[in-house]
């Protein structure tokens, strides 16, 4: 009779040149360099024998770790740092280098909560990558606009004019790139014009929520709620109930989910009619748009699950 193949649990600690890689059930640990030849040429060794692989989310540096379990088709867990040092915290590891930090993720493979990433699409990352050029430009052309009004009395508007048109003019065939690349997807396009269909909604809003929350119609709604932030926690303890705050999530898929939940509380008649509910009862205003955001949110979301299933 064969023998099974012991399956192992794999964390990496990246960094911007170098992988710090342990094995759980073996204690092994050692360092290659992060590029896809040599991540590829490890793992391809390991092919067929590993259940899971850890390492957290670190953004450009993690996308060689992505790329080469992905062509391997290993599976693979980003974890979300906050997440990963809490569980380090509890397992009373005071000390931080790069080896314990992948010793602690390789352990943190063989929890049972922890699930494989889900794949992302063809174009995830080129319009995750463009809607992040788009909202740093955005929000430079407001400081420089900003700086305008500030200082155009005394030195003129000429050199602040030659900085926001540019801008201006890039943002736009940013624009324009995320939105060819959402209508040459069958799929994407679905979703789009789903989202385009609600009320206080528009073509840069629908395209950018679709490049920065590519999991919209794939969760339910509290799930959605946590990933972008605007999900309430509790902070209650004994008798005191204390009031309800958001925290953590995907600043820029907030910021552009704000703008829509702003019309849509004074234009969109059911957000409109929520939202003076909400005031009525005698919640600021802050947290009533919140409370906006996140029904608008789940609506979106909703809307993307219908699209896709049909």
């Amino acid at each position: 009779m064969a023998k099974a193949v012991e399956k192992v649990h794999i964390g990496i600690d990246i960094s911007k040149d170098k992988l710090d890689i342990f094995i759980h059930e073996s204690g092994k640990y050692l360092q290659i360099n992060n590029n896809l030849r040599s991540i590829k040429e490890f793992f391809g060794k390991y092919h067929g024998r590993i259940s899971l692989v850890v390492f957290e989310h670190t953004g450009v540096y993690s996308w060689n770790c992505v790329d080469g379990l992905r062509q391997l088709g290993i599976d693979y867990h980003a974890a979300h740092p906050l997440r990963v040092k809490s569980y380090i915290r509890g397992l009373g590891l005071l000390a931080k280098t790069d080896k314990i930090d992948a010793k602690a993720l390789a352990r943190y493979a063989t929890e049972n909560y922890v699930k494989k990433s889900r794949k992302s699409g063809k174009y995830q990352r080129k319009l995750h990558v463009l809607a992040v050029r788009r909202c740093r430009l955005r929000k430079n052309i407001e400081a420089e606009k900003n700086c305008l009004r500030q200082f155009g009395g005394v030195i003129g508007t000429k050199s602040f004019e030659k900085v926001i048109k540019p801008m201006e003019k890039e943002m736009l065939a940013l624009e324009k790139n995320i939105l060819e690349i959402i209508r040459s997807d069958h799929d994407l396009n679905k979703v789009f014009e789903a989202i385009l269909s609600i009320k206080s909604i528009g073509k840069v809003t629908a395209s950018l929520l679709l490049a920065l929350i590519p999991e919209l119609g794939s969760m339910n709604r509290n799930q959605v709620a946590s990933l972008v932030g605007v999900a309430p926690i509790n902070r209650d303890s004994g008798t005191k109930s204390g009031r309800r705050f958001i925290r953590g999530g995907r600043a820029l898929a907030r910021r552009t989910l704000y703008m829509s939940a702003l019309v849509g509380a004074h234009k969109n008649s059911t957000l409109k009619e929520f939202y003076q509910r909400l005031l009525g009862k005698g919640k600021l205003k802050k947290q009533a748009l919140t409370a906006v955001m996140r029904k608008l949110l789940n609506h979106i979301n909703a809307t993307a699950k219908t699209a896709l299933q049909n």
